[in-house]
């Protein structure tokens, strides 16, 4: 199902008098959150935006700020040839609806095999779809926010480490009444900087030297034990599979 756009179709498939980024084309389905950021960076670097979208007080809203839009399921032929699919240089599907954005690919990649094309999934399988159906680019919701999470994670342990100091040396060296041990094990109890060997002391794990978390006294019989039973192992189960390969 489609309507007029802000503008008569030719005019907003026509390139008369452009030159540089206003040469180019993009296509934007979806002016939610996500299609409103993406439209806004690229008009503001010069780039012709031609908008689709349902929401009809979207359209009258963008309409009114002079924008060119037109409203339709973007997986509908009619729609993508009333955008202007075949002159456009992207087509950038940020609609949450994953199975119009399919359709969409498949439309979009028949009517214009040069258009590039940027679709938004929320799941890796989704993903996969998208690109067999002609996305050049997918970008899965769920990668993306373990990505920020982990980024954010390791962002919080490095703040930390950089407040507190390495075992909380720096909390150490503002109270004049702990001892200054700069939060480590004894550094003459480490072999090549990397390896904690004290056999008179009781831990098992001690703070790392460098880095954040933990590594094992080597010199404690029991973190000895440990090491052993698990290079035992480790032998062991190397040792069945050679023979199973012979």
């Amino acid at each position: 199902m489609a309507g007029d756009g802000a503008n008569d179709s030719d005019d907003a498939t026509g390139r008369e008098g452009c030159s540089g980024a206003s040469c180019r084309r993009v296509i934007v389905a979806g002016y939610g959150p996500v299609g409103r950021v993406v439209a806004e960076k690229l008009e503001a670097t010069g780039v012709d935006v031609t908008i689709v979208e349902l929401n009809l007080d979207t359209i009258e809203r963008q309409r009114s700020l002079d924008k060119t839009v037109i409203y339709g399921d973007i997986s509908d032929r009619q729609v993508l040839e009333l955008a202007g699919t075949r002159d456009a240089d992207a087509l950038v599907l940020t609609i949450p609806d994953e199975k119009m954005a399919l359709n969409a690919c498949r439309m979009a990649r028949e009517l214009a095999p040069h258009l590039y094309i940027a679709a938004r999934t929320n799941f890796v399988s989704e993903g996969l779809l998208a690109t067999q159906a002609g996305a050049d680019c997918v970008i899965v919701e769920e990668v993306v926010t373990a990505v920020a999470m982990i980024v954010f994670t390791f962002g919080n342990l490095i703040r930390v480490v950089v407040k507190y100091g390495q075992g909380g040396a720096l909390i150490e060296e503002a109270s004049v009444e702990a001892p200054l041990t700069n939060g480590l094990a004894d550094n003459a109890h480490w072999v090549w900087g990397a390896f904690y060997v004290n056999r008179n002391d009781p831990s098992i794990m001690v703070e790392k030297r460098f880095g954040i978390g933990y590594t094992m006294n080597y010199g404690n019989w029991k973190a000895a034990l440990i090491v052993g039973t698990f290079l035992v192992l480790l032998a062991g189960l190397t040792a069945v599979g050679l023979i199973g390969m012979s």
